[in-house]
């Protein structure tokens, strides 16, 4: 069968965030992805091919952009950050920074499409404001998209279908940034009418979401790796606690959030300004979503102080409470108190006050949670997060052979039964990959040289760049011929 077409999947782009000051190395900013000129190249060397007869299609599968990595306001108090912005033209206005920001991409992007190329973008979890009306609008006039243009965004939680692949960013399948789709939807219609009633169609973003937003974002000044260790996901929530266990109850109350069969009434008391009708039964993928468990609250009082104990002692079987006891510096135990944890010192007050004894109890909450890193995590050819092994083999017994999906930052490429493949496209962000080795026994040094340069904003030794895309070759008949994982180098020729 003749090839027909080359299919190019990409996805966790994340642009967005502004850069850091140029003079310190170690100055990141807030950006994730510091390798716009290598993914430039990458498009330009696309939109170069020439084919004949084959046609060539780019798919950005999620996380385009990175409303998350871009201020909000500014106030009295110093900047805030939003998990979502439901003013359109707040959202719009924030697409034309990122893009303006980038625009050397943004322009190949243009000349990918002028060149009768094929551009297909999903949407993710980071870039959800890409579904509203207005901001719909406004990338179509940055990449100066005419009817000509051979361009489709992909939303509403929908998947792609190319051939017998399906393709989708991932992330219904994590309970932290399962997307209530019915909502945003409906917050879509009363904005394309130019309604401005928030009291109908309210759109709340996910937990995940908010815990960029209010947690990650605030700390990020100061621990500059925060967003880059991978996995993320549950695994970073031990982490965020031993950094800084003044969040723990904040974390504590998105930690309920995430458990879905939590009853609603419970779910609206613990989170606040959390509407109670985002429930598990209106996020999209029934019985593929992941559906954490093991979850009944001793109380009403305190639901989400049990949350938290079920979400470490699910990571850390049998060490929680130890884990627990090592970020309590004394000041109060009961996550109920007001401001006990509050007023517990975060690891770099505790090293620059020079608390010895506190550190090396915050130094083993560290080891407790680095140690719920899979070890197995940066293997490509095995899934150390169940919840999309599970998704992708329930998708092929529906007769996909191959299926594809972004969000992890973890490129995979994994057999299936049957012949089926799953694929993850990985990142074109940085990544930290954590050292396992040095939680071994008699590597205490290294320990602390690690945690000491990630307490300095030292990181740059530690951040590995990876980029990866999925390339398919589609048929006459529209099936996959053939499918592969490849990393990008700078000239290569794809």
């Amino acid at each position: 069968m003749k090839l027909a077409r080359h299919v190019y999947v990409i996805s966790d782009l994340h642009l967005g965030g502004e850069y850091g000051a140029g003079a310190d190395s170690e100055d990141r900013g807030f950006r994730l992805c510091s390798q716009v000129p290598t993914l430039t190249a990458f498009v330009e060397a696309l939109g170069e091919r020439r084919g004949g007869t084959h046609r060539t299609e780019l798919i950005i599968n999620g996380d385009f952009v990175d409303f998350l990595a871009e201020q909000s306001t500014a106030d009295a108090s110093g900047s805030t950050w939003t998990p979502f912005r439901v003013n359109p033209r707040a959202a719009a206005a924030t697409l034309k920074t990122i893009v303006d920001r980038d625009r050397q991409f943004f322009t190949a992007l243009t000349e990918f499409l002028e060149r009768g190329h094929r551009l297909v973008v999903l949407l993710g979890n980071h870039d959800l404001e890409l579904a509203l009306p207005s901001v719909r609008r406004t990338l179509l006039d940055e990449l100066q998209i005419s009817g000509r243009c051979d361009f489709e965004f992909i939303y509403d939680g929908e998947a792609y279908v190319v051939g017998d692949a399906i393709i989708e960013h991932g992330n219904q399948y994590d309970a932290w940034n399962r997307v209530n789709h019915s909502s945003l939807r409906k917050l879509r219609s009363r904005q394309s009418r130019h309604s401005v009633d928030a009291a109908i169609g309210k759109f709340i973003a996910p937990p995940g979401s908010r815990l960029v937003s209010e947690v990650i974002n605030p700390i990020k000044s100061t621990y500059r790796f925060v967003d880059l260790l991978k996995p993320e996901t549950e695994a970073v929530v031990p982490l965020l606690l031993a950094l800084e266990p003044g969040y723990r109850r904040h974390i504590a109350k998105l930690a309920a959030l995430c458990l879905s069969h939590v009853p609603a009434s419970v779910r609206a008391t613990v989170t606040g300004d959390i509407a109670s009708h985002q429930s598990s039964s209106e996020s999209v993928g029934g019985d593929l979503a992941a559906r954490p468990s093991d979850y009944s609250p001793r109380s009403h009082r305190r639901p989400e102080s049990d949350a938290l104990r079920v979400l470490l002692e699910r990571m850390m079987p049998g060490e929680s409470s130890k884990f627990l006891a090592s970020i309590d510096d004394g000041v109060g135990s009961d996550i109920a108190a007001s401001d006990a944890f509050s007023r517990t010192l975060g690891l770099v007050k505790l090293f620059s006050a020079n608390r010895r004894h506190l550190l090396e109890r915050r130094l083993d909450a560290l080891r407790l949670a680095f140690g719920v890193q899979n070890r197995r995590t940066f293997e490509r050819g095995t899934e150390s997060l169940p919840q999309y092994l599970k998704a992708a083999e329930v998708l092929a017994g529906r007769g996909f052979h191959f299926v594809i999906f972004g969000h992890t930052h973890l490129a995979r490429d994994v057999q299936l039964g049957g012949g089926a493949r799953y694929l993850n496209t990985g990142t074109w962000a940085d990544v930290i990959r954590f050292p396992a080795e040095i939680l071994r026994a008699g590597n205490e040094e290294k320990f602390q040289k690690f945690v000491a340069d990630m307490s300095t904003g030292a990181v740059s030794r530690w951040i590995e760049f990876s980029p990866t895309y999925v390339r398919l070759d589609v048929d006459e008949a529209g099936l996959v011929s053939r499918a592969e994982l490849v990393e990008y180098r700078s000239g290569d020729r794809v």
